[in-house]
């Protein structure tokens, strides 16, 4: 489930298929949720947005059990700005 797509108000999910890309000898969700934050704060925004979504449930040992599994990847791109405010 792309739990940044996926509401608690709907409940519809889509379950989202694990491919393996052989051009890179790597696996990959298939249409997974990719966005651009501008500042830390939608970063954080986004994330929240995601732990809300996140399922949980009671068990024996833990009343909080997590039954949402992540993988939130953050891409940082970095500019210097000379001394006349140039990038």
């Amino acid at each position: 489930i792309d739990l940044v797509k996926y509401s608690r108000q709907n409940r519809a999910c889509e379950h989202l298929p694990v491919k393996f890309d052989t051009s890179r000898a790597s696996f990959f969700v298939q249409d997974l949720s990719y966005g651009k934050c501008p500042s830390e704060e939608e970063l954080l925004r986004l994330y929240m947005k995601t732990l809300r979504n996140r399922s949980v449930a009671a068990h024996e040992l833990n009343r909080d059990s997590s039954r949402s599994h992540s993988i939130f990847t953050v891409y940082v791109d970095s500019m210097i700005r000379d001394e006349t405010g140039h990038i």
